[in-house]
Formats: structure tokens, sequence, C-alpha cells
């Protein structure tokens, strides 16, 4: 029963090339009720939806259950799912990347072997390095019994060859095309005629404009925009006022720059600045922009309609080849992984009690997991405290915690996790360390890395006394080539 979990945490594990190897194990323990026989199939197509089939024996009856999936990858963790498995749910990833789907089951469910469909859906352009994944689902009975547990890890199931071309593409930033189409009706007033430009760059700020012909003056209205950028978002507001919205993950803003009221019948504009984050690869920024105006008053006329479709803009080699030479320099070291160069500095004041003066590795590894270690002293012992970490990486995150407790963060966009690893409290008046784990996604390039980490304490009881303040910087570390 709760093997439809499982199959969906093996198809969750799925991710990159074309097709994907699935291996499986059951996880559960002596006293788990279901055990899990078979899996199939053991490979899967990306770009296509998969029924999946399990099969597990049922040691009792099970009234109802709940179910715990969570999936790890290069990026961290991936997903986190929990629902009742008598109600059918989907479960997306990020940036679009997929989805699954399991169908409710029908409780209660007899002792014997029980077969679970899942069906799953992955993009077609998920990068190789997204391929390896680890996905454990658990499922629990009303009454608290182990009902089930599944471990499934996914890999590339393309040969080598296929792996190098399908991952050269994968460099952050690039171009989006634009393609639009009017979407009105007989009764819209606006016609759009065209847009510009026709391509949209990843990273930066662009005015994307509709132009056309209106057939009768406009004097007020509301807009709504809805955004689908691996999972959509709508948003509204007044026609005649600029209003900024914030996709979600980080992805990036759209605004709505707002129409000069009154609007006098015949040629009009709208205009609507897109930025989405230069860490989203081109090929995972496809997306649907739908742009709606309507009056809010008398009539309520149908203003304008306009849907724009973004896609990864084609770079030929031949382009590539003929490239300026400054633009090569500056696309070559747009490629995965890399190293970052840490500076730092001590943003105490004269009544933080303790004082960094060290800081250690000089170099952090992307894609590793490396310590991060703030050296110094304090002159005074400090029984608690708390702590904020300010992490900019694309789009500013704030985290807090106990100074004394270890505490894990995840960054969004997937960009990578942050842990502060917890003082042993008490800790005694003199030398100090404190330190911080990070672990940023392989899939940034060193150069798109480039970031600010702010760390802070303070005593939450008494006076409230400032413990520390560190400042980390990250920046590509430079390579030189002789």
């Amino acid at each position: 029963m709760m093997m439809k979990s499982a199959l969906a945490a093996g198809m969750v594990a799925t991710a990159a090339a074309k097709d994907l190897s699935l291996t499986w194990k059951d996880c559960g323990g002596a006293g788990t009720k279901t055990k899990i026989t078979s899996f199939s199939p053991a490979s899967i197509t990306l770009g296509e939806k998969t029924t999946m089939t399990g099969k597990g024996d049922l040691s009792e009856g099970v009234a109802g259950a709940t179910f715990d999936l969570t999936m790890n990858g290069a990026l961290g963790q991936l997903l986190h799912c929990t629902g009742d498995a008598s109600v059918s749910k989907t479960c997306n990833l990020p940036l679009g990347t997929g989805s699954l789907t399991f169908e409710a089951m029908k409780f209660p469910i007899a002792a014997g072997t029980v077969p679970v469909n899942v069906d799953i859906s992955l993009s077609s352009s998920l990068p190789t390095t997204l391929a390896k994944t680890k996905t454990t689902t658990k499922a629990t009975a009303k009454n608290g019994d182990d009902l089930f547990c599944i471990e499934i890890d996914s890999a590339s199931a393309s040969s080598e060859q296929d792996q190098m071309q399908d991952d050269a593409p994968l460099v952050q930033g690039g171009s989006l095309k634009l393609d639009w189409s009017d979407c009105g009706d007989s009764s819209t007033h606006a016609k759009v005629t065209g847009l510009s430009p026709a391509i949209l760059p990843i990273g930066k700020k662009t005015t994307v404009t509709g132009s056309g012909n209106v057939d009768k003056q406009v004097t007020e209205g509301a807009f709504t925009i809805s955004a689908k950028f691996g999972v959509t978002e709508h948003y509204s507001g007044d026609v005649c006022a600029e209003k900024v919205f914030h996709l979600p993950l980080g992805i990036g803003a759209i605004t709505w720059d707002g129409l000069k009221c009154p609007v006098a019948q015949g040629s009009v504009s709208v205009g609507v600045d897109v930025q989405l984050s230069s860490l989203i690869p081109a090929r995972l920024a496809k997306g649907d922009i739908s742009i709606k105006a309507a009056e809010t008053s008398g009539s309520q006329d149908k203003l304008i309609c306009l849907d724009i479709k973004t896609s990864a803009a084609q770079t030929s080699a031949a382009a590539i080849d003929t490239a300026p030479a400054s633009s090569k320099k500056d696309d070559e070291p747009l490629v995965q992984g890399g190293n970052l160069k840490l500076d730092w500095s001590d943003c105490g004041d004269s009544s933080t009690h303790a004082k960094v003066t060290g800081l250690s590795p000089a170099i952090l590894p992307i894609g590793k997991k490396t310590t991060v270690t703030g050296s110094g002293n304090v002159d005074k012992q400090v029984t608690e405290g708390a702590f904020t970490i300010t992490a900019k990486f694309g789009v500013t995150e704030h985290y807090s915690g106990d100074v004394c407790a270890e505490k894990v963060f995840h960054l969004p966009l997937g960009v990578g996790v942050i842990t502060w690893d917890g003082l042993k409290c008490p800790v005694a008046k003199g030398s100090v360390s404190v330190g911080v784990d990070v672990q940023l996604s392989s899939l940034i390039p060193a150069r798109l890395a480039k970031g600010d980490i702010s760390i802070k304490a303070a005593e939450t009881s008494g006076s409230q006394d400032k413990l520390i303040c560190l400042d980390i910087k990250t920046s590509a570390e430079q390579t030189i080539v002789v």
C-alpha cells in the first residue's frame, strides 16, 4: 500500500539524460508490516509519463496510513512530501523539473500481495548531473506501526559520451527565446501586433513590450499575470500603477510597468519587466507568462490578452566559433564546480565580546561540504544566545537559531546548504572557534556563486550582549594560465 509512495520515490529519483536506471532495496526493519518484493520498470525515459508498479507483501490488514517521502541529490534535499495515503497527491520538484502523482489507496486493505501504480512525469531537459539521487519513502499506520520503507537510487543509463554531450549546454545564465501570441477574442479591445525584444537574457532586467492598438479609451482596469516557471503563480494589480512580483524559489521577478492612464484610443504599448536569476540554466527556465487586463467598472470589458512563451535560445557552433574573443572569455568559465575564495572580516564593535582573528580554509570547493571555522577570543563566559545568518547568493535569505545547538538551513533554488555547528556551551573565557558547514551545489559556476555570509550572535537574556560578528565574502578563485 505504501508502495505507492515508494514508487513515487523511485520516479522522483530520476533526473537526467534520456534514460535513467533505477535500483531499489527494502529498508524496513524487522517490525515493518510490508515487505517489498518487486519493483518495475528498471529504467525510465525522461519527458514521458511513466506508470510505475510495485508489489509488496502486507502481513496484516490496514485501515489507513500516512506516507513520508524524501529525495536527496546533488542540490541537497530536492523533495519532502507527506500526506494521507487514502488521498491522491501530486508533489512537484523544484524549477519545473518534474512531478510525481500517486493515486489514492482504497482502505481498508487486506493482508496479502498489494500492487500500487504511480504516474511520474519528469522534464526531458534535466541535466545529467541531476540523475544521481537517493529517495527514501516511509509509511506509518494510524496506530503508529511502521508499514513500509523503500530506498531507490537513480543513475543515468546513457553512455559516457551521451552524458558529456548532455552536460555541455549546462551553463548558467544564457538567453531565452520569446514567442508570443494575442490570446484575446473579438470582444477584447486591444489587439497585440508585436513584442520586443525576441530574446531575454537570463540574469538581466529586460523590459518586454507588447505593442498594438486599442479601440477605446482606457481610464481604469485590473491586470492578472500567470507565471509558470516550474510552479504556477498568479499576480494581479491596477493597470494604471506599477507593481513588482517576486517569483517563488528566488527564480526572479516580474514587474508590471503600469499604463499611463488615461490611454487614448489608438496605438498602445504594455511593458513588463522580467528578470530571471542568473543561477537558472536556460534549459530549466522554460516557462509561460500570460497577461490579461479588463475594466473593473461599468461593462467590465476585456482590454488585452497576451501570452509569452519562453524557451532556451539556440546557439550554433558557428556562432560560438565566430564570437568576439571578449565574449568567449566571459563564457568559458561557466562550467560546473570550481572553487571559491573566502575573504573575511570581523564586523563587531567595541561592545562585541568575541574578536575574530582568523578564518580557515581560505578556499571553498564547490560541490563539497566544507567546515569554515572562525577563530578568536571571547572576554566572557558564554552560556546561551541566539545567532542569525544572512546568506546572499542571488537572493537574500535570513536564518536564526540557538548558538549552542546545530541547525541546518537550505538555501533557495537548491544553491546549497549552510549548517551552524553549534557552540559547546558553556564556552569559557579565552580562545573560541565558531564552525559553519557550507556546501554549495556543484551545478553552480564559481563565477556566479559570488556571495556574502554574515554571522552574528548575541545573548538572549540579561544584558543581551553582542557575542560575535563575522562577515565572509565569496568570489571566484582566480586560475592563472601560463
